[in-house]
């Protein structure tokens, strides 16, 4: 990581100062995601003023932010934020220039490297130095539709990529300063199974080599979101599907299912590893386990589940001394998961059966399905125990 920001400090020295001296407000009109690939504003839009009221600032990363008169907040880039005075007792107050105090988590989206007044970050890898100056967010290196240094080039495509052959067969793959196969690519065989680095070579092109050095597949990389395979890889192609990486072995470990105002249970998901060519692993779902209170104690194929109701009685005019509304406990089951599949979009669990209960997931990181208990529809939530 030191590399990566040694690069980003070298950059913001150079072509990317010259580029953040142009200062524009962001049209009130700009395409912001949350997720996905990236949008055309996220490429061209530029660091805002910050010589105007709270109120009326907007930017496509802050979360909070002040002119020491008003505060502003929100959850996420396209909410409408919220402001709020910060003395109101106070008669008047001396504006100063915006301070952004806090930032999204989709920052990466639109920022490879940014700063919080002391700590250099690239993506969402930080420094921790410490600071006793008030905290003030700010974007060095925009992203951009093009890029001329190969380092900024590698930082660029960090992220969850579609790698598509010419038979039309899709595997996922992450890229960053190595190339990172998932389990979807086991079945492709070689060169697939082989891809260990990647490297940049003017044109741009982005090489995907084994870990000899050796160039296995080439792209044409003028799109950053979409790179034509050229040469032995013509036919090839990949495609972003997210900004932010999510390693094979972040799934791996102890997790915590939530049913909405109902019961809790633990699993634990395990991983095994494949090898190709003595140099190449990839993590594949094992198995998943559950502690004893998740297991139905009347049929060892099921889940226990619970959740809570309110019951209100059909003429609450006649409850006589009794509560108008009161709670109920609802119990329900679900076929056991036995197997497990992670993808950039979904964590999907397979019941004995082969029934699928797919769990999917936003900028939170909290993964959410809905099932059926009954008569009605139950939120379900999955978090990993940290």
């Amino acid at each position: 990581m030191r590399s990566i920001f040694t690069a980003i400090c070298r950059l913001r020295c150079g072509a990317t100062a010259l580029a953040l001296a142009s200062v524009l407000v962001v049209p009130a009109h700009a395409q912001f995601a949350t997720s996905g690939p990236i949008l055309p504003d996220e490429r061209t839009w530029t660091e805002p003023s910050r010589d105007v009221a709270a109120a009326d600032y907007r930017d496509a990363y802050c979360a909070r932010w002040t002119d020491g008169c008003s505060t502003c907040e929100r959850n996420s880039v396209n909410d409408q934020p919220s402001c709020q005075s910060v003395n109101s007792k106070q008669p008047a107050c001396e504006r100063a220039s915006v301070r952004c105090e806090a930032v999204l988590r989709t920052i990466a989206r639109v920022c490879l490297g940014y700063t919080d007044g002391c700590n250099t970050c690239v993506l969402r890898g930080c420094t921790a130095m410490g600071c006793n100056r008030p905290t003030d967010y700010r974007c060095t290196f925009p992203r951009r539709v093009g890029y001329s240094d190969p380092k900024a080039m590698t930082i660029e495509l960090n992220g969850h990529w579609q790698l598509t052959n010419p038979q039309g067969r899709s595997c996922e793959i992450l890229l960053g300063h190595t190339v990172t196969l998932t389990a979807s690519c086991v079945d492709f065989g070689e060169p697939i199974t082989l891809l260990k680095d990647l490297k940049v070579a003017p044109g741009p092109i982005v090489q995907l080599v084994r870990a000899n050095g050796e160039v296995l597949l080439a792209f044409d990389a003028t799109n950053l979101d979409e790179l034509s395979g050229i040469e032995r890889a013509t036919g090839y192609r990949l495609v972003r599907l997210a900004v932010e990486q999510m390693q094979p072995w972040e799934a791996e470990g102890a997790w915590q299912l939530r049913v909405r105002d109902g019961s809790v249970c633990n699993l634990y998901l395990t991983s095994r590893t494949r090898r190709f060519d003595n140099a190449v692993e990839i993590m594949v779902p094992h198995a998943v386990s559950f502690t004893s209170r998740c297991i139905s104690p009347d049929d060892a194929n099921s889940l226990r589940l619970s959740f809570h109701r309110t019951i209100k009685p059909a003429d609450p005019r006649n409850d006589t001394g009794r509560r108008s509304i009161f709670a109920v406990t609802e119990r329900f089951q679900l076929p056991l998961w036995t197997s497990w599949q992670l993808t950039v979009h979904e964590l999907s669990f397979r019941d004995a059966a082969g029934h699928s209960t797919v769990f999917s997931t936003n900028e939170d990181r909290v993964w959410r399905t809905e099932v059926q208990a009954g008569n009605q529809k139950v939120q379900l939530q999955l978090l990993p125990k940290r």
